[in-house]
C-alpha cells in the first residue's frame, strides 16, 4: 500500500512539474507604469502597453499621468498657466519603451514611435515557434524571449514658459557621457552635409509641419559630437528654450524613415519660420528660433521641437535593465 501511495505521490509531482515545464512563460510589464504580468500577445502600444489597469499586462494610460506613478511637475503653474495640448503635444513624449530578453538582449523604443498619433511603429509581441514564450519584433528590432517590459519616464516635458515669452535659442549645445560638450552656431550647421524634408504636400491651415525643411541629419550632428551612434542602449533628449523635451530612441535617430532622416532644420523654404538670423536677426513671434527638430514620421508634429537648444545623449546602464522575473 505504501508503494501504490509513494507511486501516486511520484506521478503526481511529475504531473505538476511538466506542467510548470510546459507552460508559457510570462513576461512582465513594470517600471512607471500599472505592473502587471503578460501572457498573451498582439501590437506592443494597442495590445500589451494600452491594456487597462485592472489587466494581468499592467496599464499605459497617456492621457493620465498621475495614474502612471510618475512625479511631474503639475500641468499648470504660475509661470505656466497654460496646459499641455493632449492631442499634440503630450506627456508622452518624455517616455521610453525598454523590451529584456532572456539572454539580456534588449531594445529601446520611444514612447512616441509607437503611439499612433505620432511614429506609429507597428512592433509586435508573438509566441515564439516552441510556443513556451513570447518574441518581439518591429520597427528595425528584435527581442527573443521576452522576460521584461519596462516603460520609463525619462523627462518632465511641461512647459516652462507660456505663450511667446520664451527667449529664442541661438545656439545648440550636444552633450553626453564620456564626452565633451559641443556648441553649434548657425554657421556650423549651415558648413555640414544638408538633407530636405519637403512636406509642402500637407494643409498649412492644419498642420504646422508645412514647409520644405532643410537642415543637417541628427545623426550627423550627433556623430560630429563624439557620441556613439551604434549603441541603441541610449536615447536622445532634444529640449526646447521654453522647456519642452521629447526623447528620441538612437535607432530612430540614426536610421531613415523610408528615405527620410530625422533632422535639425535650420530653414524653410516656404515660409522662412525657422531661424532668426535668416530674417534680418529680428525674431517674428511665431518664429522658431535657432533651429527646429524635425521628425519626418511624425506628420503630427507632436514630437517636433521648436527653438531647440539642447540635445543630451543617455546611455543605459547594462547592469540594471535586466533581471530574472518571478515564475508567474
Amino acid at each position: 500500500m505504501k508503494k501504490t501511495w509513494s507511486f501516486v505521490l511520484t506521478v503526481a509531482a511529475l504531473v505538476v512539474v511538466l506542467a510548470w515545464i510546459c507552460q508559457v512563460q510570462a513576461y512582465e510589464v513594470t517600471g512607471d507604469v500599472t505592473p502587471g504580468w503578460g501572457q498573451t500577445g498582439g501590437n506592443l502600444w494597442s495590445g500589451v502597453l494600452k491594456e487597462t489597469a485592472t489587466s494581468s499586462a499592467g496599464g499605459y494610460d497617456d492621457t493620465q499621468p498621475y495614474q502612471r506613478g510618475v512625479i511631474v511637475r503639475p500641468l499648470t503653474t504660475a509661470s505656466s498657466p497654460n496646459p499641455i495640448n493632449p492631442t499634440n503635444h503630450n506627456w508622452i513624449d518624455g517616455d521610453y519603451v525598454l523590451v529584456t530578453g532572456r539572454s539580456g538582449h534588449r531594445a529601446l523604443y520611444a514612447i512616441g514611435e509607437l503611439d499612433p498619433r505620432f511614429g506609429n511603429k507597428t512592433v509586435n509581441v508573438t509566441l515564439n515557434k516552441d510556443k513556451k514564450e513570447y518574441d518581439l519584433a518591429g520597427a528595425g528590432r528584435e527581442v527573443k524571449k521576452v522576460v521584461t517590459i519596462d516603460v520609463v519616464h525619462a523627462v518632465d516635458n511641461i512647459k516652462g514658459v507660456s505663450g511667446d515669452q520664451h527667449p529664442y535659442s541661438q545656439e545648440l549645445v550636444v552633450s553626453g557621457a564620456g564626452i565633451k560638450p559641443k556648441k553649434y552656431t548657425l554657421a556650423d550647421l549651415q558648413a555640414m552635409q544638408q538633407v530636405i524634408f519637403d512636406a509642402s504636400a500637407v494643409d498649412p491651415k492644419t498642420n504646422n509641419t508645412y514647409g520644405i525643411w532643410k537642415g543637417p541629419a541628427l545623426v550627423g550632428v550627433l556623430k560630429a559630437s563624439g557620441i556613439d551612434t551604434n549603441n541603441v542602449d541610449s536615447y536622445i533628449v532634444v529640449t526646447a528654450t521654453d522647456g519642452y523635451a521629447t526623447v528620441v530612441s538612437m535607432y530612430e535617430a540614426t536610421h531613415p524613415t523610408g528615405a527620410q532622416y530625422a533632422l535639425l532644420a535650420i530653414s524653410d523654404t516656404l515660409n522662412n519660420t525657422v531661424n532668426c538670423s535668416l530674417n534680418g536677426g529680428t525674431c517674428a513671434k511665431k518664429d522658431s528660433g535657432f533651429v527646429r527638430f524635425v521628425l519626418p514620421n511624425d506628420l503630427a508634429a507632436g514630437r517636433w521641437i521648436s527653438n531647440a537648444y539642447q540635445i543630451i545623449v543617455y546611455k543605459l546602464d547594462r547592469e540594471k535593465g535586466y533581471h530574472e522575473p518571478h515564475r508567474h
